[in-house]
């Protein structure tokens, strides 16, 4: 006949392995949603890139001529040139952000 010990010994053993089969699915599924989490976090990040404006405002900066620090506050400094500014300040932001 089973004694009483064997059933709660394998009853234990049982519930035992219910706890490692749910932290081993929890750690799994925590994983999983991290690697997910990246993936999205990372198209976010360089949809930017393929923006209309992002390449405008890119490109503009890019072809930016000056000679010294004065050449450049004088033709592109905000109060001079707000629009040139704004572009700036988003390309660099944004940027910014990604560092």
């Amino acid at each position: 006949m089973v004694s009483i010990e064997e059933i709660q010994a394998a009853y234990y053993m049982v519930a035992a392995t219910g706890v490692l089969v749910a932290a081993g699915y929890y750690v799994w599924n925590m994983r999983q949603t991290i690697e997910n989490r990246k993936a999205q976090l990372f198209t976010q990040m360089t949809s930017m890139f393929l923006n209309e404006n992002w390449v405008e405002n890119t490109s503009s900066l890019l072809r930016l001529q000056f000679t010294d620090f004065e050449d450049f506050a004088r033709r592109y400094d905000s109060g001079v040139n707000p629009d040139h500014y704004k572009k700036r300040a988003l390309v660099w932001n944004y940027v910014e952000t990604l560092g």
